[in-house]
């Protein structure tokens, strides 16, 4: 298995396991009420405490209740928050008012969410300190960022548009539209865009053939159990232990799906980082804009998706 670079994974939030329709909705309701107070971090913490939401979680730290420093993270990763390490008070962004005041549900939200999550990723800045190491035993200088480094080694992919594509491409072929996290971690992972989408299906088919054989590193299958776990959310797959496959319904509207899936795979929907002004709240504005432009297809996608609030 070749990587885009040493190191190289889809990170992801390893909270995502722990989401749920409840949680999520209670975290969002919760950022919007307390929005305009200087201490809305407490203010939150006690509403999730006291309505049941989340349990006291004392640090050992602080001594302090703060189920909100230890939950929020996802809010940013899935867009329905302005990050905190930009924005000082909370701020959703228009997909997450959406989502509060129910104009859509919560499957619908993340299928939409799904489409749109990129890499190079505007809150992915980190480059941590196991990438590091194997960027330094690879001779390879070391990047200001972890999307400075994606973009400066050709990565533009949407893992959740390439797994979608390769189980179509599966039921296309005549073959069960599944994936297990062994299979997408040595087959697709190493696909830096979505050019190389049937490079990508071909990997599938020889590991399957037995004609691969390489170990899944547990750091980077981490985080694609994380990407199983977001795609199990959404309405066009089935989650069942550590395999996905296709959704009735979107085997039922898969030409459709298809449709969907080439346009979110056109390069003019991603967005590009500009080296180091990732950092720049403006920036970050712009990445969650063009993360969040899918809300305005979310009519087309309940009428061809039949996605039910």
């Amino acid at each position: 298995m070749t990587l885009p670079y040493p190191g190289y994974s889809w990170s992801f939030n390893h909270h995502m396991g722990r989401v749920n329709p409840r949680e999520v909705f209670s975290l969002l309701e919760a950022a919007y009420r307390f929005r305009q107070y200087p201490n809305y971090r407490n203010l939150v913490n006690q509403a999730l405490v006291s309505e049941g939401i989340f349990t006291p979680n004392i640090r050992s730290d602080s001594g302090q209740v703060d189920a909100w420093r230890d939950y929020q993270q996802i809010l940013p990763e899935l867009g329905l928050i302005y990050s905190t390490r930009y924005i000082k008070q909370p701020q959703l962004t228009p997909i997450g008012l959406m989502y509060i005041d129910g104009t859509i549900g919560y499957s619908e939200l993340f299928s939409t969410q799904i489409l749109g999550y990129q890499y190079p990723n505007g809150h992915k800045t980190d480059i941590s300190p196991a990438v590091k190491s194997e960027l330094l035993q690879a001779g390879m200088n070391i990047s200001v960022n972890r999307t400075e480094l994606d973009a400066n080694s050709g990565i533009l992919i949407k893992p959740g548009v390439l797994i979608l594509q390769v189980l179509v491409e599966l039921n296309r072929q005549g073959n069960s539209p599944t994936l297990d996290t062994r299979e997408c971690l040595l087959a697709l992972v190493p696909t830096k865009n979505h050019s190389e989408w049937q490079e990508a299906y071909s990997r599938l088919i020889q590991l399957r053939q037995g004609k691969i054989a390489s170990q899944a590193d547990s750091r980077r299958l981490r985080d694609v159990q994380e990407w199983f776990q977001f795609l199990g959310q959404s309405d066009f797959v089935i989650k069942e232990g550590n395999r996905i496959s296709l959704s009735p319904t979107a085997l039922e509207e898969i030409e459709q799906l298809q449709a969907i899936l080439e346009f979110h795979a056109n390069p003019a929907t991603f967005w590009i980082p500009t080296g180091s002004k990732v950092y720049n709240t403006f920036y970050l504005q712009i990445y969650l804009s063009i993360f969040n432009q899918n809300f305005s297809t979310i009519s087309v996608k309940k009428r061809i998706l039949k996605i039910a609030n």
